[in-house]
């Protein structure tokens, strides 16, 4: 299965799952609460799945591209948080559009950096910082040359 379709299977996913728990939350409020919810859980799911994976799990590539960019990045979607902060605006709710534009964007980056504490301190690599950049991830071993 080639990079292209395991990003796709896990988009689709991603996606679905965003569906579901948008469709099971309750009413919104003067907030778009589902999605603060599905893009600080996202958030936190990048550090933790992305640090479990190179620093731990050692997971391949196509399991990186699965979760990371496929699921997570279906779950999550910039153009949501966009939409939201326009719907609140266009409905005059402009102190709530400018919360829910600003307390994304602090509390994603924080709760990457949770998500990246927590992979670490489940590693026993706790003691540096959550700050401290993931390290690269290792090229795929290049399969067997055919006829050998």
């Amino acid at each position: 299965m080639g990079n292209t379709v395991v990003i796709l299977v896990g988009g689709a996913l991603g996606a679905l799952a965003r569906a579901a728990v948008a469709h099971w939350w309750p009413g919104q409020g003067s907030l778009p609460w589902v999605y603060v919810l599905i893009n600080l859980s996202g958030a936190f799911a990048i550090g933790l799945v992305m640090t479990w994976s190179l620093e731990t799990m050692r997971l391949r590539e196509r399991g990186r591209l699965f979760g990371g960019v496929g699921f997570l990045g279906g779950y999550t979607t910039f153009s949501t948080w966009m939409l939201g902060t326009l719907e609140l605006a266009r409905h005059g709710h402009w102190p709530a559009a400018a919360a829910y534009l600003t307390g994304c964007l602090l509390l994603g980056p924080a709760a990457t950096v949770a998500g990246i504490a927590l992979g670490r301190a489940g590693s026993g690599r706790g003691t540096r910082a959550a700050s401290t950049p993931l390290p690269e991830a290792e090229p795929e071993p290049a399969p067997p040359a055919q006829g050998s």
